[in-house]
């Protein structure tokens, strides 16, 4: 009997929408209050407690309006939809870079905290008593 080939699972779709998010700088714990699910649902989903739900998916869909369906379902095709106009063009060209612009943005926060945390971490030395 032949093999029969393995249906996508729910943890195929997962990795499909991390592969997406961090295409497009985002994970799946910022996506969880704009599709109204707890911060646990994935990891429940992760487990296999639980299917992803149709609601979900096209609440993410509707959310990401790039994302291909026919891709993040099966797997097939491209992640990202063809841009149907040159407006549509200039507008995800210009989120890309405000999206570019915030990363970096970002970066330079966190070596400014970690130079922070640096000089707060460093020991102080305490003057020596003088001995009279």
């Amino acid at each position: 009997m032949p093999a029969q080939k393995k249906h996508n699972t729910t943890n195929d779709i997962l990795n499909r929408l991390e592969e997406f998010l961090r295409t497009v700088g985002d994970t799946l714990i910022n996506i969880t209050e704009r599709i109204n699910v707890s911060r646990g649902y994935f990891s429940t989903i992760r487990n296999k407690k639980a299917e992803i739900g149709v609601d979900k998916i096209v609440g993410i869909l509707l959310l990401y309006p790039q994302l291909s369906g026919d891709w993040l379902l099966t797997g097939a095709g491209l992640m990202l939809k063809a841009a149907t106009s040159l407006k549509e063009q200039s507008e995800i060209l210009a989120k890309e870079e405000a999206l570019k612009i915030t990363v970096a943005k970002i970066d330079d926060i966190q070596n400014q905290l970690r130079q922070l945390h640096k000089q707060i971490s460093k020991p102080k030395i305490k003057p020596r008593k003088l001995i009279k």
